[in-house]
């Protein structure tokens, strides 16, 4: 989901901010003056409006650092490293292209980041059980990797039959 709405939500951003990119900058060769974000967002009968600002190219891969959700306990850190990592190698050479300015990578990265978080969340779902659906959790032992509930990844609280903390609440993210 991450690598789908973090480029989409870069691109609209875009086409709201109208901020062009640094080659096209007078300051460095290029033919339009310097504005600042705020200078940038109103249009303007004959200004020219860029699409520079956020990063689109690296939030797609700013998107991996939503593997840090995915990825079992230990090696959270790993997914989250490897979005930075990714994220960072495509900012940079957008940068050494001249295309970006070293904030919007910066602000791109905390922007994925918050969407990721957002998106996180948006993934859990809660329900109550009823005496039916606890009835049916019994039985099914066989059928499951860690009946015991005793991987480490799995809560002190939830090492019961219903693996939660009240047997008629039934939680799940992701």
């Amino acid at each position: 989901t991450c690598i789908i709405v973090l480029p989409i939500t870069a691109w609209f951003l875009k086409r709201i901010t109208g901020v062009v990119y640094p080659c096209h900058v007078v300051r460095y060769g290029g033919k339009q003056p310097y504005r600042t974000l705020l200078q940038s967002i109103p249009k303007v009968a004959g200004r020219v409006r860029g699409r520079g600002f956020p990063a689109a190219h690296c939030s797609g891969a700013f998107a991996l650092m939503a593997l840090y959700f995915v990825m079992p306990e230990p090696t959270r850190w790993v997914g989250l490293a490897v979005g930075l990592v990714a994220g960072w190698t495509v900012g940079i050479y957008q940068m050494l292209k001249g295309v970006h300015y070293l904030s919007h990578t910066v602000v791109t990265m905390f922007l994925a980041w918050m969407i990721i978080l957002i998106l996180s969340r948006a993934c859990i779902v809660a329900m109550r059980r009823t005496p039916e659906m606890l009835a049916a959790l019994q039985g099914h032992d066989t059928q499951l990797v860690d009946p015991q509930s005793t991987a480490p990844q799995q809560p002190v609280y939830a090492r019961n039959e219903a693996r939660s903390l009240r047997d008629d609440v039934f939680v799940a993210v992701g």
